[in-house]
């Protein structure tokens, strides 16, 4: 049961996390009612969000919609086989990290390539949801003019970050492993639960285990956040890790990324330090190519 009640206010990440648990608790045949949705303060806002759709839930709608542009991205399922393709839903969510940046790449000058990059590191972390986590994921995202920051949220409720390693039969895995020991090594570089597994092209690994690395380094240099959940196990990157209290558990994982947007003018210089703390990655550390290759 879920009460709305005092609902105020809410990020893509709580958005995209509450329907990744509702959807979760759908497909394991559990009944979810839902109570003072339409009489809480958020509730337009939800609407507008696509959460109650994306449970099934059917609302008359008292407002105009609009075209979301490059202001927010409604709450959406990534999966193959989705009602959107799923290249499409990435290219609207880099559009509001970087709506000024386009596919223009400035690498001499040090500027642009943001646009690029963003749509590139989404779509890792779709994959990485279809990979590592063996259920359905939800995004969304939005820009917030008053303080000039994006916030973009992806949510499951699969087998988690510690299960991953192990049903991957990574080498890293041990009987001991526990959430937060699997949360340290998804953050570090290369530690990736699928970089033993080799693809059919070129004999790569099928990931390269830098992308929550890189966009930390991001969130850190640009005054933004990364937050991560799994399990028990929790990060921020102004904070570090650690765990939710007393008996919480989040069966899946939650990644949401903040930053500033403005900052998206200075992304190559910002990419540069980044990649310059996480070397060896590539031949050519300025280039997004390059840190996820």
């Amino acid at each position: 049961m879920l009460d709305f009640q005092r609902v105020s206010w809410v990020t893509p990440g709580g958005v995209a996390a509450l329907v990744a648990i509702c959807r979760g608790w759908i497909v394991q045949a559990k009944k979810v009612r839902i109570m003072n949705h339409l009489q809480c303060p958020a509730s337009g806002y939800l609407q507008r969000f696509d959460l109650f759709n994306s449970l099934g839930i059917k609302l008359q709608e008292t407002f105009t919609r609009h075209e979301p542009g490059n202001r927010f991205v409604p709450v959406c399922r990534i999966a193959r086989g989705g009602a959107r393709r799923i290249e499409d839903v990435y290219t609207d969510l880099a559009g509001v990290l970087a709506p000024e940046d386009g596919s223009e790449e400035d690498w001499e000058s040090g500027e642009g390539g943001a646009y690029s990059f963003f749509e590139h590191s989404i779509s890792e972390l779709g994959n990485n949801v279809m990979q590592h986590a063996r259920a359905p994921g939800y995004v969304c995202a939005q820009y917030y003019p008053s303080n000039d920051l994006v916030r973009l949220a992806i949510a499951d409720s699969g087998i988690g970050i510690c299960e991953s390693f192990r049903v991957s039969e990574s080498p890293l895995w041990g009987d001991g492993l526990t959430h937060l020991d699997a949360m340290k090594l998804a953050l570090a570089p290369h530690k990736s639960s699928k970089l033993h597994q080799r693809s059919a092209w070129g004999g790569e690994p099928v990931n390269a285990g830098v992308g929550l690395t890189v966009l930390d380094g991001l969130a850190k240099e640009t005054g933004g956040n990364l937050l991560v959940i799994s399990g028990r196990a929790t990060y921020t990157s102004w904070s570090g890790f650690g765990e939710l209290s007393g008996s919480l558990v989040y069966n899946g994982t939650l990644c949401a990324f903040t930053v500033p947007r403005a900052e998206a003018m200075h992304f190559n210089r910002h990419m540069r330090a980044v990649t310059a703390r996480i070397r060896p990655i590539s031949d050519q550390p300025n280039t997004f190519e390059g840190v996820f290759r």
